[in-house]
């Protein structure tokens, strides 16, 4: 069982609601894609999001199976990174735990709530490759000569990992931890994964990514809440190879505690 500590709170009343709006509260949508075909053109079929404040409190989360991909798309489907799951997903369908959309309506549901929320910004553990994988979708199920894109210009994108690299990944009690429990790369680097990001806010050793939706923005949630805590200076949005961030930093941390 995940303990996602503060935000598990959700707020559902419309008086409740309303009054959060009337306030200076800042709102955000943390998401997180399942995608199946190539990396170059990834393909949507697992959405899930949640909307929060600045300490990981959530008044909304969403989790959709896409229509066209998931069913329209079987031999694509077959591809799919973490094809191994799928009987999980077919299991969960059943239950309620996941629900079937089509891509259109999907868009539509989340655009809604971010204009009702006055959404300041959209964050994803490694932003660049959900937006991509969204507006590769969106014109995969287009067709359109024109490309088009999920979220309009003026939506400001932020980037979880990013952010992580540049402060609660870059701490020494996380350098220790990743030496503890030998969080390296073959080549030495210190992990900077939303699981490893996970295992270090939520002291759980142990604790494995789902690669669901909704399960990995959830703890993307949580990633983004001790980021902003740290009160520390930050670029927001999406750099290049951001795991090279805190890679200096820990190699001097091992020469200084070998």
């Amino acid at each position: 069982m995940i303990c996602y500590n503060n935000i598990r709170k959700e707020y559902h009343s419309r008086e409740k609601k309303e009054g959060m709006l009337m306030s200076k509260k800042h709102f955000y949508v943390t998401l997180d894609t399942e995608t199946c075909g190539s990396l170059g053109s990834p393909l949507v079929y697992d959405l899930g999001y949640t909307i929060h404040d600045r300490q990981g409190n959530i008044y909304e989360k969403r989790s959709y199976v896409v229509r066209e991909i998931f069913y329209g798309e079987k031999e694509k489907m077959r591809t799919a990174y973490y094809a191994n799951k799928l009987p999980q997903y077919r299991k969960g369908i059943r239950s309620g735990k996941w629900n079937i959309a089509s891509f259109w309506a999907i868009r539509r549901e989340l655009l809604d709530l971010m204009e009702d929320y006055r959404v300041k910004a959209v964050i994803a553990y490694n932003a660049a490759f959900d937006v991509k994988a969204l507006n590769s979708t969106l014109n995969y199920l287009t067709k359109f000569d024109k490309e088009q894109t999920f979220f309009n210009k003026k939506v400001t994108i932020w980037d979880s990992w990013g952010m992580a690299c540049q402060t609660i990944l870059k701490q020494k009690r996380f350098f220790q931890m990743a030496l503890d429990n030998e969080w390296m790369s073959e080549a030495g680097n210190v992990k900077t994964s939303a699981e490893t990001s996970f295992r270090y806010i939520n002291k759980d050793t142990e604790f494995e990514e789902s690669h669901t939706a909704l399960d990995d923005a959830l703890i993307e949630t949580a990633i983004f809440s001790k980021c902003i805590a740290t009160k520390k200076k930050m670029n927001r949005e999406i750099l290049v190879m951001p795991w090279k961030i805190p890679q200096p930093d820990f190699k001097k941390y091992c020469e200084e505690n070998r």
